[in-house]
């Protein structure tokens, strides 16, 4: 009796399964022989053979010859398989989220559409993917600009991409898409692909970037690039990280979904957090092809994602091993990113120089439990992968390291005795224009930038303040500096002895930076008291001192200003 009830429970329980199938067929009303609506839409009811729109709990069927194209978010369902020629479409921004498998026979059976404007569409299963090829549509932010992308797929062929849904440019016989290695020398650390491509050997790496230029003039309605290839399934990871030059690669999303990059969009699900043990900084660097600027994010940015077909940048580790990867569970819907804005509630100074139509920015965040050296994570250099001609950055507060930071992360607290040294690179003899976009100030500051070379302090916290000033070097440390402040009075003798820098070039150069005009004197003294150099000097933000032929040991420098003394350890090694 036992074994009947347990047979008659498996005929049921196999019959409930099968009910879940749900039949896509425009042409039918309910599955039933009958007018269909004949829309193609899969958020439509009756073109279901079960007359509801698929859940998570339908096993999906595309009947033969239809096209299903989901028009809305949140598309759902258990599996997929699209007979014959049977086809889904994903709209441009729309997503489908699939538990299990993707069962498809022809090319392109599952495959997303563009639209002037919007994102491409997204895709999440959790299972296997038939090995067909599908295809992706994505339009770029700016036309006739270079971009950072990567293949939402495996086995995508070059010569397709570069035939497909695009206006490649051309030089002679290289086409204006390039791999990235750091290792080359300024100006060739960008290989372009030749016109001698291999269509059967030459495929686009999964996981790896690549810079791109289209000229798509001749019809906007038309995407600007289209892949080919087959679904990442499960983890993914790039080709083997090499460390090279000064150790950036190009890497990319491989996903046809965004992926969460830092701790904000996700706690341990993100690209920083999975692969910081790879990399000399925790940081990604996307390139803004709109606006031609580079865009630095690391783990004290609220939440952002990599989008999907989206190249960036990472920095690793000299002593790297190993691939940089990408994992299944880092996929979301819900990336707001746009192929490359964000808020919080922290007190936060953007810092933004022009000139003529260059504009640069640096960020200067208050964040709880940071310090004023390097916070890897929440300080994160500029791009220097190749040389930034015109560039705005900061440098430690606490003068550790030389590193020019695109986002420095303070305390939260002692506003007052924090200054915080402002660098810039521009053409010599140009005009620049510094100005602030300042977040949640701290009730009762005024921000303040300071410039050495002409003794002036200028508010630039209140709504259109600037500063204007010449550049008459390249390089101008120890010149700017910003302070945030209670009052329009800064205490300067403390201030300027905090600023102050005191560093050894080589071993016969002695550099002071942060300095404001006037007298000053400088001494060097042996460990143990003795006196074996003095030099007086006029001082100004920038001086180098000539050291006297030294013994190898550690040696205090003592400097004498109007302000007052500071006193500094270095080393002749």
């Amino acid at each position: 009796m036992m074994k009947k009830i347990i047979l008659m429970f498996c005929f049921f329980a196999s019959l409930a399964i099968n009910a879940q199938v749900n039949t896509f067929d425009d042409s039918k009303v309910n599955g039933a022989t009958g007018a269909g609506a004949n829309d193609q839409t899969w958020e439509t009811a009756t073109n279901w053979s079960l007359g509801v729109v698929p859940t998570a709990a339908h096993d999906v069927v595309i009947a033969e010859g239809k096209l299903a194209k989901i028009k809305s978010t949140g598309a759902v369902a258990n599996s997929i398989t699209a007979n014959g020629t049977a086809k889904v479409q994903i709209n441009a921004e729309k997503d489908l989220t699939v538990t299990t498998d993707l069962t498809y026979g022809t090319n392109n059976n599952i495959f997303f559409v563009t639209s002037t404007g919007k994102n491409m569409g997204t895709l999440i299963f959790g299972g296997t993917a038939s090995n067909s090829n599908t295809s992706a549509k994505i339009r770029l932010p700016a036309n006739n600009k270079w971009h950072l992308i990567s293949a939402p797929f495996k086995q995508a062929r070059i010569d397709n991409f570069i035939a497909d849904g695009t206006t490649i440019l051309t030089n002679g016989t290289k086409y204006s898409m390039a791999t990235y290695n750091d290792g080359n020398a300024t100006g060739a650390k960008y290989t372009y692909f030749t016109t001698a491509i291999d269509g059967q050997t030459d495929k686009m790496e999964k996981g790896q970037g690549y810079s791109l230029s289209l000229n798509n003039t001749a019809d906007p309605t038309q995407p600007d690039m289209q892949f080919k290839g087959k679904f990442n399934e499960g983890d993914v990871f790039s080709p083997t990280l090499v460390h090279a030059g000064n150790g950036f690669v190009l890497l990319g999303n491989p996903f046809t979904a965004y992926v969460y990059a830092n701790e904000n969009a996700d706690a341990t699900k993100n690209l920083l957090t999975v692969n910081s043990g790879k990399l000399e900084e925790n940081t990604i660097w996307l390139w803004d092809g709109a606006n031609e600027a580079w865009i630095t994010k690391n783990q004290s940015d609220a939440a952002f994602h990599i989008a999907p077909g989206q190249g960036y940048f990472v920095k690793v580790k000299s002593d790297v091993t190993g691939a940089f990867r990408t994992n299944n569970d880092m996929q979301t819907h819900l990336g707001t990113d746009k192929f490359l804005k964000t808020s919080s509630n922290r007190f936060e100074i953007g810092l933004n120089i022009s000139s003529n139509k260059l504009k640069a920015k640096t960020s200067i965040r208050f964040v709880d439990n940071k310090t004023t050296g390097f916070d890897n994570g929440y300080d994160s250099s500029m791009f220097d992968g190749y040389g930034a001609d015109f560039a705005v950055y900061t440098k430690l507060v606490d003068n550790s390291n030389v590193n020019k930071l695109a986002i420095q992360s303070l305390p939260n607290s002692e506003f007052e005795n924090t200054v915080i040294p402002v660098g810039v690179n521009a053409e010599v003899d140009s005009e620049i224009t510094f100005s602030a976009n300042v977040l949640n100030l701290p009730t009762g500051y005024k921000v303040y930038l300071e410039d050495r070379l002409n003794n002036t302090i200028t508010r630039i916290d209140e709504l259109n303040s600037e500063y204007k000033t010449k550049v008459s070097t390249s390089n101008t440390d120890g010149r700017f500096f910003l302070h945030a402040k209670t009052s329009s009075v800064l205490s300067t003798e403390t201030d300027i002895l905090n600023s102050v820098n005191i560093f050894k070039v080589n071993n016969t150069n002695l550099k002071i930076t942060g300095l404001q005009q006037g007298k000053a004197a400088v001494s060097l003294f042996t460990i143990l008291g003795k006196n074996v150099m003095n030099s007086t000097f006029e001082a100004s933000n920038s001086n180098t001192i000539s050291l006297p032929s030294l013994a190898t040991g550690v040696y205090i420098v003592k400097l004498e200003t109007e302000k007052g003394n500071l006193n500094k350890k270095i080393i002749i090694e």
